[in-house]
């Protein structure tokens, strides 16, 4: 999982690098694009201390994974050699990310020698461990897994992104809803107060804590929903028109 967060982390830092700080390129303060290469600096800080993050704690987990084999028979030591060798620790040459890392479309600054830290082939696709690979099929280049990568990174960026469009979007009808709800409700009991009978002049009114009642009832629900509507407006512009209603 920390290792997955890495990845991702490294390929969101790249894309920073590629996306943002070079097609935001300026020399000095009176630059028009200098405020917005300077957010794109800062955002590429956060994300390189975090993938850091991540690597420490990883590389924690490793040290504790050294300190489990307590067995000196053959059979524990060749296990231990074998998860030692896969969980390696991820060093700081590992991670580092720059405008001339991970360019694998650019032979200029990559020279035709584009190679990937280890990590990144933990879990290849191509593994010849897995049953569902053709054994004929040769594993992907670097360059090509690293693409993969990329655009699968994409695929699941656009992915949150449309989901998060359909979140608001049922949010906002919820938010309707509620309104709707509440207007309903002091509608009802409208109705209510209008249906029960009224007294003739000189007789008890037998209905007039209920028509009381009504009332109250009423101008509770059309409190609430002057409420809902003043916070929902509040946060989206005419989410409560006066069409709505």
């Amino acid at each position: 999982m920390r290792i997955r967060k890495v990845m991702e982390g490294v390929v969101d830092q790249a894309q920073s690098y590629r996306l943002q700080l070079r097609q935001n390129k300026s020399k000095g303060k009176n630059s028009n694009n200098y405020v917005a290469r300077r957010k794109a600096w800062l955002h590429t800080r956060e994300q390189n201390k975090d993938v850091r993050v991540h690597a420490a704690i990883y590389n924690h987990g490793v040290k504790r994974l050294a300190r489990l084999f307590w067995d000196d028979a053959p059979d524990a030591q060749v296990r231990q050699r074998a998860l030692l060798t896969r969980y390696r620790p991820i060093r700081a040459e590992d991670i580092k990310c720059t405008t001339a890392t991970y360019d694998m479309y650019n032979n200029t600054r990559t020279q035709g020698k584009f190679q990937l830290p280890w990590f990144w082939r933990m879990r290849e696709p191509d593994a010849p461990d897995r049953m569902d690979v053709d054994e004929g099929r040769r594993p992907l280049d670097d360059e090509t897994f690293i693409g993969d990568f990329f655009r699968t990174r994409w695929i699941n960026a656009r992915c949150a992104y449309v989901r998060c469009e359909e979140e608001v979007y049922m949010l906002e009808g919820e938010m309707q809803t509620c309104f709707l709800g509440y207007s309903a409700l002091a509608e009802a009991w409208r109705q209510r107060h209008y249906r029960l009978p009224l007294a003739s002049e000189g007789d008890i009114d037998e209905f007039a804590g209920h028509r009381a009642h009504a009332l109250e009832m009423r101008h509770s629900w059309m409190d609430l929903a002057a409420k809902a509507k003043a916070a929902f407006n509040g946060e989206v512009r005419d989410i409560i028109s006066s069409e709505l209603q």
